[in-house]
Formats: C-alpha cells, sequence, structure tokens
C-alpha cells in the first residue's frame, strides 16, 4: 500500500521513523519505511543503525555523496508500493491521525498530494528570519494553496504516485534551494493533477540567523 521514503544527510532520524512506524502500525495497513543515508558522519549512521529493528524498516547508507535528487530518486526506485510518501528528515507530524488522513485520499483521482508545513513558535527565538519567512510562504492553508496549486509545492510532505514521480525526477537536475519550483512546474507542464490537505508537518531543522542570512 505505502512506500514512506526519508532521505537524510548528517541528521538523526530515529524518532521520526518510530513516529511514522506506530502510526502505520496503528491503521494495520502494509507499509514500508526506507531511509537513504547520503554518506553522513559516522555518529550519525551508527545511532541510526537501530532502525532496522523495527519491522518492516530499513536503513540503507550510500558509498559516497549524491545529492537529495539522486537520493530521493534512488529511494522511489527502492519502493515496492505504488504509493511513496516523502518526508525530510528534520520534521515530525503534527497529527496524531497523519498516516490516517494521507491513506483516505489513496482512492482518488489525484496524482500527489500534499500536506503543508508547519512552524511551531518554541522553534523562533534562534532561527527568527528562517522561521518568519516560513511561517509567511510555507506554512499556507491548504484552502488557500488549492486556488494555484502549483505555487506552493513543498516535496518534503509529499505522497504520491511511483509511476508520476520517477518520470519527473528523472529531469530534475539540481541539488539547490529551489528545486521545489523546478518540481512544481515540471508537474503543471504534464498536467498532473495534485492536491493539497491540511496534514502538516513541524519543520524542525531551521536554520539560525546567520547561516539564512
Amino acid at each position: 500500500m505505502l512506500s514512506i521514503l526519508i532521505p537524510t544527510y548528517n541528521y538523526y532520524i530515529y524518532d521520526l521513523v518510530l513516529n511514522i512506524h506506530e502510526k502505520c502500525l496503528k491503521e494495520n495497513i502494509d507499509f514500508e519505511i526506507i531511509c537513504l543515508d547520503d554518506h553522513s558522519d559516522t555518529n550519525f549512521t551508527e545511532a541510526n543503525k537501530k532502525i532496522e529493528k523495527l519491522s518492516n524498516c530499513y536503513y540503507k547508507i550510500s558509498s559516497k555523496n549524491k545529492g537529495r535528487v539522486a537520493t530521493r530518486e534512488h529511494l522511489a526506485e527502492l519502493a515496492k508500493y505504488k504509493w511513496l510518501l516523502f518526508l525530510d528528515a528534520d520534521v515530525l507530524p503534527k497529527n496524531y491521525n497523519f498516516i490516517k488522513k494521507y491513506i483516505n485520499y489513496l482512492g482518488l483521482e489525484y496524482a500527489a498530494i500534499f500536506g503543508g508545513f508547519y512552524y511551531d513558535e518554541n522553534s523562533k527565538n534562534k532561527h527568527l528570519l528562517r522561521w518568519k519567512y516560513g511561517k509567511k510562504n510555507e506554512q499556507v492553508p491548504a484552502k488557500q494553496r488549492n486556488l494555484k496549486p502549483y505555487k506552493v509545492v513543498i516535496s518534503a510532505n509529499l505522497l504520491i504516485k511511483k509511476d508520476t514521480y520517477l518520470p519527473i525526477s528523472k529531469q530534475l537536475k539540481t541539488n539547490t534551494y529551489g528545486g521545489d519550483l523546478i518540481f512544481a512546474a515540471l508537474l503543471k507542464e504534464q498536467h498532473i493533477k495534485i492536491l493539497h490537505i491540511d496534514n502538516e508537518v513541524v519543520h524542525l531543522g531551521l536554520e539560525n540567523n546567520k547561516s539564512f542570512l
């Protein structure tokens, strides 16, 4: 039914995987969680290896750093189910029924469903500039996003059909900030039917003010 795919680099992701794993078990669905590490430092890879102890969970490490686009494409190729749920490493679901809300849309006519972003008030002190940017430009209600569905596209929380994602991913050439704009343009160009829903993840990995500038 569902392949949850998590690309990661130099980040501790066990808490995210455990959170998603528990939600999938609660819904009693066929699932797998595949994490692909883009050649992180040893302290991260050693800590994340315990993911393998969870049922239907896999933690794989690339032999070299390939970047976000190639890592996500490799994850999609590894997935055995036709629906892919991409989650970035630095997020956590906002809602307890996160998985349930997504699976309710699997039988509809949409090929891609975007859940959205949320910025916690507790994160803004040391990360005020990035927090303000995200709050204004990325934390957008689904009702507003659906008015112009290809404008606010955040692939860090994306449910998409495998046979939709792979052909598009092969056209992506950049690992730089702004890759989602290109992704959105390709979805629009190919008339892929998408939907935005309010099923947010909390964005945890904010840059500090100095890095954001």
